[in-house]
């Protein structure tokens, strides 16, 4: 039980700082759904807003998705979560997904089907069940 205790420890201290640096307002500015690249009409006024460990999907002001992440591994500047959904079409389900920091201010997203294996890419191929998001940090 002790060791248990100490790597659970272990993996909140590395993922504390990845909350952290995520939080804000994010503007999604590319989506793929299933490989295929979706026009700009289709997320334009779409946005993520990340707090601690919570995220928030918006479409103008209407709330669509929300839930929690937790941090699995750091790898450099990729980011390896499981979001958990409590509200939206997913609701009740984990997602694996990995996150790629472009920039202190862009991160681009691959979330896959629950039971699905953590994307070990950031660019599926045509077919595969997988949303790929690029956001932007919104300036206030």
């Amino acid at each position: 039980m002790p060791h248990l205790i100490a790597t659970l420890l272990a993996a909140a201290v590395v993922a504390a700082p990845e909350y952290k640096k995520a939080e804000g307002t994010w503007q999604v500015v590319g989506m793929e759904m299933n490989g295929v690249e979706m026009p700009a009409a289709a997320f334009k006024d779409l946005r993520m807003v990340l707090k601690g460990n919570t995220v928030r999907a918006l479409s103008g002001k209407d709330v669509i998705a929300e839930g929690r992440y937790r941090v699995v591994a750091v790898k450099g500047k990729r980011v390896e979560f499981d979001l958990h959904m409590s509200a939206g079409p997913d609701q009740g389900k984990t997602l694996p997904a990995v996150n790629e920091w472009a920039d202190a201010d862009t991160i681009r997203t691959c979330v896959v089907q629950p039971g699905d294996p953590r994307p070990a890419k950031l660019t599926p191929g045509e077919g595969e069940r997988a949303a790929v998001f690029v956001i932007k940090r919104t300036k206030k």
